[in-house]
């Protein structure tokens, strides 16, 4: 006969498995920060590209996942003229993603001398008529984020710096605050690279703040020698614990691959070639990002950023 000792030990123990914990899997980043290695990497023209090309892809995944249950709800046989007919349908009707995309953009104080993001956009244009939620300006004025409007053009919320608002600035605890609290499943942070050379306590502040690093690199010697300050705190952001990737902007055919690995000791970048100035020419003069751009939408899908 069992012991009664034994079978309430049994019970306990049952009791304590049931109990414990599940273990949860890591929630996906939702704050990705675009930091060029200096100024001029093209760090800005990926993010804006990234946030069009990741919007594009969800659609694309949602459609064709709503297509495929239409058609096997209505072709339980398993025709396959039928599939086709209803995998169209599908792709037509279907609902936009759920997840919001945000642009952040983090700049340091004063003008933009390589331009602003929303001049590249051609945002005058685009917000012609509905206005346009400046978030630097909500957030020096200490006003709740969460529930700001949203910039809404091509599937993305555009949290820019407006042009001609040079009084806004929150400084770098607003900014934090702003990478916090700005509306949006997934925040792509443009990173300023003058916002991380002002000083090291800033660049840590700002870098600790993100989920994720996408270190962009420009390839020419000079430029790399000019990388040494920011690539020194992205090295330590990954140090406390940060993921960080690399990629390499503006790829061809001159560039030393090996000399350019070793000296920054990078491992498994990702190469993005240079695309050709007319065509970088074009998108800016039709206000659009660089998302449709073939070469640029095949590096985009290698970045290991997106779960």
């Amino acid at each position: 006969m069992r012991n009664p000792d034994d079978r309430r030990l049994t019970r306990r123990l049952s009791i304590e498995h049931t109990a414990s914990p599940q273990r949860r899997e890591p929630a996906p980043p939702r704050k990705i920060g675009f930091v060029p290695a200096c100024a001029g990497a093209g760090a800005t023209t990926l993010c804006l590209a990234a946030a069009e090309w990741r919007r594009a892809h969800m659609a694309g995944a949602a459609g064709t996942a709503h297509a495929a249950g239409t058609a096997g709800a209505a072709n339980p046989k398993g025709s396959r003229s039928a599939a086709l007919i209803h995998s169209a349908k599908g792709i037509a009707a279907a609902k936009p993603p759920a997840e919001t995309i945000t642009v952040l953009e983090l700049a340091a104080a004063g003008d933009a001398p390589a331009g602003y993001p929303f001049d590249k956009l051609g945002c005058d244009r685009r917000f012609a008529g509905r206005g346009f939620a400046s978030y630097y300006r909500l957030a020096k004025d200490g006003k709740p984020l969460g529930g700001a409007p949203l910039n809404l053009s091509g599937g993305v919320n555009w949290a820019l710096r407006v042009p001609g608002e040079t009084d806004t600035h929150p400084g770098t605890a607003g900014l934090v605050r702003l990478l916090h609290a700005v509306p949006g499943d997934l925040v792509l942070c443009d990173v300023s690279a003058a916002l991380l050379a002002a000083d090291r306590r800033t660049a840590r502040d700002i870098l600790s703040a993100l989920d994720r690093i996408l270190c962009v690199v420009d390839p020419l010697p000079s430029r790399l020698l000019a990388s040494a300050p920011i690539v020194e705190e992205v090295r330590a952001a990954e140090a406390r614990g940060i993921p960080v990737s690399w990629a390499v902007n503006k790829m061809n055919a001159g560039v030393n691959v090996r000399e350019l690995t070793r000296f920054l000791a990078l491992k498994a970048p990702v190469f993005l070639p240079a695309l050709p100035p007319e065509t970088v020419t074009a998108a800016e003069y039709a206000c659009q990002t660089l998302a449709k751009e073939p070469l640029l939408a095949e590096g985009l899908a290698r970045l290991p950023l997106f779960p």
